[in-house]
Order: structure tokens, then sequence, then C-alpha cells
């Protein structure tokens, strides 16, 4: 909230919060209740998410702490780029697909430097998304699903080929 109240004098940008949930909740909506660029959205039904980001221009997790972040990988799939913080375990998907930015976790300079720079570059979103959606593939289900049955032949000994793994 801090990092996007100190973009106010920058005009051309919104931001919608979709979710519900985190120690912040309540605070977090009552401020985008206040925000002139703010919408809160809610809660997406699970089988709607990949069609609704897709008609984003970037996503954005700044988690303090988050074990995977699993819409960093929704955005990748959807083919938009993504900035995540270091406290995400799949800022590697958006360092290895360069869909995206990782910022330090918990600095609001930095993600307002993050923000700043997106939105007075719409060349790199639009980089980015075109990297998203070349990278999308490689984690895919199918993709994941053919590294899961070659780790399995691997450790079996059905196989002496060590598996690569596609994302990386």
């Amino acid at each position: 909230m801090s990092a996007f109240d100190g973009i106010k004098n920058y005009s051309d940008w919104t931001l919608d919060l979709v979710g519900a949930n985190g120690d912040m909740e309540k605070e977090t909506i009552e401020w985008a209740k206040n925000a002139k660029n703010v919408n809160y959205i809610g809660v997406w039904p699970s089988i709607e998410v990949s069609d609704k980001t897709s008609q984003y221009d970037l996503c954005l997790v700044p988690s303090l702490y988050d074990g995977w972040g699993m819409f960093v990988t929704e955005s990748i799939e959807s083919g938009v780029g993504c900035i995540t913080t270091t406290k995400t375990g799949s800022r590697d998907l958006v360092e290895a697909s360069q869909a995206g930015l990782v910022i330090e976790s918990g600095s609001i300079e930095e993600l307002q430097n993050a923000l700043i720079m997106a939105i007075n570059n719409r060349e790199m979103i639009e980089r980015w998304k075109e990297n998203a959606r070349l990278y999308r593939d490689r984690i895919s289900d199918e993709s994941i699903g053919n590294y899961v049955i070659d780790c399995i032949n691997y450790f079996t000994s059905q196989s002496s080929e060590f598996p690569k793994c596609p994302w990386l």
C-alpha cells in the first residue's frame, strides 16, 4: 500500500486487487476503497484465473513470505509478466523466463521503482508478456507430468539418464 501511495503523481495506472487472505486483508480492502486508482475485485473462481489474468498487463506478487507463490506460475501460464519478491519460490520461473522482475521482499523503495519502471516502459511490459507466452509450455501440466515420470523412471533404475528440469 505504501509503495502505491508513493506513486500517486503517476496517473496512467490502475491496480486490481484479487484474493482475500492475509494479515492485512481488512486494512487492504479499506485502503482500496479510498485509493483513486485501486479496485478490490475479490476472489476469482479457480477455473477463471487464467482467462481473467490474461486480460492484464502485469501481475504483482509482493510476498513477504510464500512457499511457492502459485500466482506467479499462473501469470506466466496466462502469458502475463510478473513482478515478485525474493520470498517466493516461484521467483525462479520469473528469472528463467525473463518474464518479469524479482525485487527484494519488504523493500517499498524497490517496489516503487519497479512500478514506475513498468508504468513508463510499455515495451518492457510487452516483452515480458511475450517471454511468458514463449515460456509457458515449460510449466504446462504435460511438461511437468513428463518430468515426474522421467524422475520416477530414473530413481527406479528404468533410465540411466538424469531428467532435465524443463522450467530451468
